[in-house]
């Protein structure tokens, strides 16, 4: 069965809807924890800046925290996906891994949470990125695969958290006066 015909335009309002809502949660679980460890940090819809210097370790607590509630997020909709056929779930799992290779790509110019991490860890800036997304890449595989979704839905799916992006970024940036 080359697709899967039960995908209509609301699928892809709730996967922009869930797009934004990752952003929101990935950036105050940075807030939470940095908050939580003292700190005067700034929250921004694509940001959260500490209000003063970190130790390493407490950076690598900070940077952790959008990560893994974002994978984490991608891997329990990943379940759901193999378990009910939620299409709902899906979103969730995709947006989780375009979030994550979009911040990879970032990390030409500034290094993004995983890469941040891996470099303090002396590990170089690509291992934990890399293993990020390959993770995410194969379950979204699987995902799509299990839900017999066509390329088409996929590249659309593409193009919404592109646009979401653009937006989550633009007013983040609005917002710190960077536009």
């Amino acid at each position: 069965m080359p697709g899967n015909s039960r995908v209509g335009a609301g699928f892809y309002f709730w996967f922009a809807l869930i797009a934004v809502a990752t952003y929101l949660i990935h950036e105050a679980a940075h807030w939470v924890v940095g908050a939580a460890l003292g700190y005067d940090v700034s929250y921004g819809i694509n940001s959260v800046i500490p209000g003063s210097a970190m130790t390493t370790r407490d950076h690598i607590l900070m940077s952790a925290a959008g990560p893994a509630i974002t994978v984490l997020g991608g891997l329990v909709a990943f379940v759901f996906v193999m378990r009910r056929q939620s299409l709902t779930a899906y979103a969730a799992l995709y947006f989780a891994l375009f979030m994550r290779v979009v911040a990879a790509g970032v990390s030409v110019f500034n290094l993004n949470d995983e890469a941040r991490i891996s470099a303090l860890l002396g590990w170089g800036p690509w291992a934990l990125p890399g293993v990020v997304i390959l993770v995410l890449l194969i379950t979204t595989i699987m995902a799509s695969r299990h839900l017999k979704l066509s390329w088409k839905v996929n590249v659309l799916a593409y193009a919404v958290a592109s646009v979401v992006s653009m937006v989550v970024v633009g007013i983040d940036m609005v917002h710190r006066g960077i536009l």
